[in-house]
C-alpha cells in the first residue's frame, strides 16, 4: 500500500498578505499532488506540474531533466512505495515558492531497496499562468553510528 503523511509547520510566524495565504494553500496543495502521483507512477499529472526546465536532483548527486525523471517514474525505473514530507515550510517570494522540510521515503531504485532520508528544498515558480515545480534538492542527513 502506497503511503503520503505531509506535515506543515510555520517557522516564520509573520502574518501573511492575503496573496500570499492564497499561494501557500496552493503551493500545498501542489505539493501534496505531486507526491501523490509519484507514489501513483501518474506521469500525466507530473507531466503537468513539472516545469519543462525542471531540476530534480537526487540524494546521490545525481540530477533529471522533467522527462528523465518522469521516464523513470512511469517505467517502475524509480518507485515510491511511501514518502512522509513533515516540518514543511512554505516560504513566497514573488513569482517563486520556496518549500523547505525533512523528507522520509522508502523507495526503489533500479531494483534495490532504499530509505530516503534527508532536508530538502524545492522550488515552485510561475510560469505564464500556472505555478510550475521547478527544483528539488536534497541534503542526506548522516546516518548515526
Amino acid at each position: 500500500m502506497k503511503k503520503l503523511n505531509f506535515q506543515l509547520e510555520r517557522k516564520y510566524n509573520s502574518p501573511m498578505r492575503e496573496e500570499e495565504t492564497f499561494i501557500y494553500t496552493l503551493i500545498v496543495d501542489l505539493e501534496v499532488s505531486r507526491y501523490n502521483a509519484m507514489l501513483s507512477k501518474d506521469y500525466k499529472v507530473l507531466n503537468n506540474i513539472l516545469s519543462d526546465d525542471m531540476h530534480y536532483m537526487h540524494s546521490n548527486a545525481t540530477s533529471d531533466s522533467k522527462d528523465e525523471y518522469i521516464t523513470k517514474i512511469s517505467s517502475g525505473q524509480l518507485r515510491y512505495l511511501s514518502i512522509n514530507a513533515s516540518n514543511v515550510d512554505i516560504q513566497v517570494c514573488g513569482d517563486h515558492a520556496l518549500v523547505l522540510g525533512h523528507l522520509r521515503a522508502e523507495v526503489v531504485s533500479d531494483g534495490k531497496p532504499r530509505i530516503l532520508d534527508c532536508k530538502f528544498i524545492a522550488v515552485w515558480s510561475f510560469e505564464g499562468e500556472t505555478w510550475r515545480f521547478k527544483a528539488f534538492a536534497p541534503t542526506p542527513i548522516p546516518t548515526v553510528t
